[in-house]
């Protein structure tokens, strides 16, 4: 079974559903509305983890506009975040607006750069350009906060020096298959 068919299968149970979530590390791996919504609306969950490359802004995204409309929840007692990957290094504002409509909202809580690397872009764009392009998105109102993911010692202490906007995260991936 994979994730999105147990989430699926386990919807219907808080408990089961609240179990296989911990075990996938919460919604960031799901690619599943009902699952989300599941999680939001009955779990309690309110960090909402999305993210362009897993490709599940969209089911992240139906899956909270259904627990608000229940009624359970407010856009406002959510925590939304997603990530700008390597493709959209060039222009991180279309990023965004691609993963806003995705996700149906308005803005994201947290805007993470996810996997600092270069390597599979085409252009080869210096981070602190990058950095400076997201710092600007939170001047429009559309991102509250802006993080970092999978940055290593050095690769923090160097964006230290030129962020205005300092990260309020790095989210670390630890496990296996990132060995």
């Amino acid at each position: 079974v994979n994730r999105d068919e147990w989430a699926e299968q386990s919807a219907d149970s808080p408990e089961q559903w609240a179990l296989n979530a911990e075990a996938w590390t919460g919604t960031g791996m799901l690619n599943s509305a009902k699952a989300i919504e599941h999680a939001i609306a009955n779990v309690g969950y309110r960090h909402i983890d999305a993210a362009a490359i897993m490709q599940n802004e969209k089911a992240v995204g139906k899956g909270i506009k259904k627990a608000i409309d229940s009624g359970k929840v407010s856009r406002e007692d959510l925590f939304v975040t997603t990530k700008l990957w390597h493709s959209g290094y060039e222009d991180p504002e279309e990023a965004l607006e691609q993963s806003l409509e995705k996700l149906g909202l308005d803005y994201i809580d947290m805007y993470y750069v996810h996997w600092p690397n270069s390597l599979f872009s085409k252009a080869k764009i210096p981070m602190h350009e990058i950095w400076q392009s997201m710092e600007s998105l939170t001047w429009t109102g559309k991102v509250r906060s802006l993080a970092v993911s999978n940055f290593n010692l050095t690769m923090t202490a160097d964006l230290l020096t030129y962020a205005h906007h300092k990260p309020v995260a790095n989210q670390i991936c630890l496990n296996p298959q990132c060995a």
